[in-house]
Parts: C-alpha cells; sequence; structure tokens
C-alpha cells in the first residue's frame, strides 16, 4: 500500500515471495512502478476500494505518508484535515478484513514522538485491538556503511492466532563506500559540512533549488544527481536506468528518490520475515 517506486518489493524480491496487490495514488509513483515491476499499482484513491477483493495475503506492506509526522512537516499528525494524515486507519482496516500473518509498516523517526508520544500510541493501541503483536526498530543507514543519514522506523505485527518469530533487531553490514566524501548542505544562508555523510535525502528535493544536497567533484561544487541520490538509497544501476528511461523530468525522480526506501535495511528485514513466516 502507498507503494511509490515499490520499494518494498524490490526489497521482498531477494527471497521467494509473490506481490498480489499494489497501490498508490501519485502518478509518477505509477510511472516509476510500472517501469520496475511491468505493472500498474491500482491508481485511484485507495478509500475507494473494496478492501475485501484484494487476494488472501501473509503479508501487508505500507510506507503510509509521512508528511504530517515529519519535522519536515507541520506536524499536525492524526488532527490535521489532509487526507494523507489518516492513511493509517485505512491499513487498519485492511488488517481487520484480511488479517494477514505479519504487516510491516516505513515511517519517519518523527512518528515516534509525535505529540509527545500519543500519535504512535494511537496506532499501538488500535494494531492490538486487531490482534497483532508489534516491535518496531529506527535504525539509521549510515550504520550500514553508506554515505548517507537516514532515520527510519519500522514497525512489523505478528498475528496472534498465527505465531511468528521476531524479527528485530536486524544486523547491519558493512558495504565498501567512501566515507571521506565532502557533502554540503545549505542551511541558513551558509554552507555546513555534513562530516562525509549526505544528509537525509527527503520530497522536496523535487521542488530543486537548494533541497538537493551538494557534493565536491574536482574541487567545484554540484549537486548530486537523481542517480546518485538513488544508488544512496542502495538501488542498483540497471534499476535505476530504468527509472531514469521512464523521461521523467529530474525534479519528478529526485522526489521519488527521497521517498524510497532504503534497501540494504529492507532487504534484511525482508529475509527475516520470510524466514519468520517460513519457520525458518
Amino acid at each position: 500500500m502507498f507503494c511509490g517506486i515499490g520499494g518494498f518489493r524490490l526489497a521482498l524480491n531477494s527471497v521467494p515471495s509473490e506481490c498480489v496487490f499494489s497501490s498508490d495514488y501519485d502518478k509518477n509513483a505509477q510511472i516509476c512502478y510500472q517501469a520496475l515491476h511491468g505493472e500498474l499499482p491500482y491508481t485511484e484513491d485507495i478509500r475507494k476500494y473494496n478492501y475485501y477483493d484484494i487476494p488472501d495475503i501473509d503479508l501487508l506492506c505500507g510506507g503510509f505518508p509521512c508528511c504530517k509526522f515529519s519535522m519536515a512537516g507541520d506536524r499536525m499528525g492524526f488532527a490535521s484535515q489532509d487526507p494523507r494524515a489518516q492513511m493509517f486507519w485505512e491499513l487498519a482496516k485492511i488488517l481487520e478484513i484480511k488479517k494477514p500473518t505479519m504487516f510491516w509498516f516505513e515511517n519517519v523517526k518523527g512518528l515516534l514522538n509525535h505529540d509527545e508520544g500519543n500519535s504512535f500510541k494511537s496506532i499501538l493501541r488500535k494494531l492490538d485491538e486487531l490482534g497483532y503483536d508489534v516491535e518496531w526498530f529506527c535504525p539509521n543507514a549510515k550504520d550500514t556503511g553508506y554515505p548517507i543519514i537516514r532515520e527510519r522506523v519500522f514497525i512489523v505485527g505478528h498475528f496472534r492466532e498465527k505465531p511468528t518469530k521476531e524479527i528485530f533487531p536486524i544486523e547491519t553490514k558493512s558495504f565498501a563506500y567512501d566515507r571521506n566524501i565532502k557533502v554540503y548542505q545549505y542551511r541558513r544562508k551558509r554552507f555546513r559540512i555534513t562530516k562525509g555523510y549526505v544528509p537525509t535525502l527527503t520530497a522536496s528535493m523535487g521542488t530543486g533549488g537548494n533541497n538537493v544536497p551538494m557534493v565536491i567533484t574536482d574541487n567545484k561544487l554540484r549537486k548530486l544527481t537523481p542517480r546518485e541520490c538513488f544508488r544512496l538509497q542502495g538501488m542498483n544501476d540497471s534499476d535505476i536506468d530504468k527509472l531514469i528511461n521512464t523521461g521523467l523530468s529530474n525534479s519528478a525522480l529526485y522526489e521519488r528518490a527521497g521517498r524510497t526506501i532504503f534497501q540494504p535495511i529492507a532487504k534484511n528485514i525482508a529475509k527475516k520475515i520470510y524466514n519468520s513466516l517460513n519457520n525458518l
């Protein structure tokens, strides 16, 4: 659900799995998803869909919209009248109807402390009512060796009627990336060095300007390219080629790169979920 370019699916492709339903209302996300996975997700407002028509599933994945919980947003959370702030409750409806063995959600770190933690407590209470035991983990992409700061909370639920093994914590794996890369970010009318790590990539990169991180190459300051942003999210060049070949503008690609899921961590979680579902 809220599949974007299909980051969850890319991660789950690393284990035996079959995607039976996906959905995203964003046109650029649909274009990217079709380029990567060869099919369109459901393209209408998900609230119009009859959730009983979703095939039986073992796992429900969703990166429900984070803009109202993020430090980069207005932090209105569930109090917002913006429909995006209410999409978690659509996931809850699907859980209630389809009762998958497990679920796997992702969101910004700010979800944990929003409204002094009350928003997350509301989420946990609802999931408990639906019969799920819940665990969560908030790793930072830089701990894998990638030169990028990206903290995201991953939330995994286990349906009590079908006991499964815990997923967290997960191991981080070292990657051969240059930690000495000089990265600059524009803040408060001046440039500051970020100690070798690219700051968190965000959807606001799609608006251009100073939202795109900058690097030093051949003693010149330049913006990261969309390809470099997707690489920093752990994607391989063959998949990035498919996205670039869609003909979407750099602005659209920057936005999609900022919204997608960090693959090295996601693949580790996918493997543990597969093993848990199969009692391995």
